[in-house]
């Protein structure tokens, strides 16, 4: 699965040394092979904060290369303050966008009401 950009929702000001400091991302197929893909430090995060895991320009030069894993670990490494335990309030996992053709129809479109819960994940 493509993943390539993860935010992370922080609030210093109302978690102080609970707020991590230094974050970790591993990525990888299992839980046997994960490999350090990214280290971000923050200094006093406060709001949704966006960054890319990877950091292989893509073939357009304009973007990133996305990271292809089914395992993502987030690792606090270090809180503010020497903090012992952490406060993350919210976390998204964002892929690339892709193009829709419009040719393109869902065969299989969900109709009913019992399968239109399996449209969407919440």
């Amino acid at each position: 699965m493509p993943v390539q950009k993860l935010s992370i929702y922080l609030s210093h000001p109302l978690d102080d040394s609970y707020t991590p400091a230094t974050l970790a991302i591993r990525a990888g197929t299992g839980s046997t092979d994960l490999q350090d893909v990214r280290i971000i430090t923050l200094d006093k995060p406060d709001g949704w904060l966006t960054f890319d895991i990877s950091s292989e320009p893509n073939d357009d030069g304009d973007g990133l290369k996305p990271i292809y894993a089914y395992v993502l670990q987030i690792i606090v490494m270090t809180n503010h303050q020497s903090g012992k335990d952490t406060h993350v309030r919210g976390l998204r996992v964002l892929g690339p966008i892709e193009e829709q053709d419009p040719l393109d129809e869902d065969v299989f479109t969900f109709k009913s009401p019992a399968y239109k819960m399996y449209e969407t994940i919440r």
